[in-house]
């Protein structure tokens, strides 16, 4: 299996979804692909039971950036949680895929959204597989602009006070909220040496590169010395549509202009 053929053909379809629907977070949704690849194609590194979603022993996913949801929905439905032909009725009426991610989806743990819920959630349910001696990982899909949010740092000291090394977050680091550069906004750098200061093993990574990827995930998800574990991932907003590639105007909306969506799937064939 090519992933990367796998990381075009969701571009591709959360265009046409989104265009059907004639909203949603695309460029959002773009930067984080490769890093929801990543995670679960790579064979071993996940584990999840699309027959059965609730199954005790899984890893879990918190999508706390939960506007970025739209590349999830092809991969579940690839995986077999749903069927394919379900992905056209995003946000339509009765639909169970929504704007932002919820559970009434198979394979999404709980509502996404309200930014910094889903790492709090995460950290909780990481303490209380701790005390409960349980094995499995939590993984959170952490946006940067998210991490404006106190609750987040909050949530960072007690992770590592707790020394709760069954947690692994993955920050997609586009460098871009809804309006401007983070950095022109408030700068967050230097990033990795925040989250060492408060106790996380760090790693910077590529965050459209699965190989990379693969390997940083891998280590993150076997370690287990005691401390929470954050993979810094380099990405770009928007990335794979040119008129769309870090521009804050992007941050929600679908294609629904009939030459940008035709230059869109053109640029995206011959990514």
């Amino acid at each position: 299996m090519d992933l990367n053929d796998k990381a075009r053909w969701i571009r591709r379809e959360i265009v046409e979804m989104a265009a059907v629907a004639g909203e949603g977070h695309i460029s959002s949704g773009m930067s984080c692909i490769e890093m929801l690849v990543a995670l679960y194609y790579t064979p071993g590194l996940f584990q999840h039971r699309p027959d059965d979603p609730k199954w005790e022993g899984r890893d879990r996913l918190w999508l706390s950036k939960g506007h970025g949801v739209l590349p999830l929905y092809p991969i579940l439905a690839d995986r077999g949680y749903f069927s394919v032909p379900e992905l056209r009725t995003f946000c339509q009426d009765g639909s169970r895929l929504g704007i932002h991610a919820e559970p009434a989806c198979p394979g999404i743990e709980a509502v996404f959204g309200s930014l910094g819920h889903g790492f709090n959630l995460a950290v909780g349910a990481s303490l209380a597989a701790k005390m409960d001696g349980k094995n499995h990982t939590n993984v959170v899909l952490l946006g940067d602009g998210e991490c404006y949010e106190g609750q987040i740092w909050e949530a960072a000291m007690f992770a590592a006070h707790h020394r709760l090394d069954n947690l692994v977050v993955m920050l997609d680091r586009n460098g871009m909220c809804v309006c401007d550069f983070t950095e022109h906004i408030v700068a967050q750098e230097p990033f990795s040496e925040k989250w060492a200061a408060w106790g996380w093993e760090t790693c910077k990574v590529d965050g459209h590169n699965i190989e990379w990827l693969q390997i940083a995930l891998s280590k993150a998800m076997a370690s287990r010395r005691g401390f929470p574990k954050i993979l810094i991932c380099d990405t770009i907003k928007g990335r794979g549509i040119s008129f769309m590639e870090n521009e804050a105007l992007w941050h929600g909306g679908a294609v629904t202009d009939q030459g940008q969506l035709d230059q869109a799937r053109a640029e995206l064939a011959e990514e």
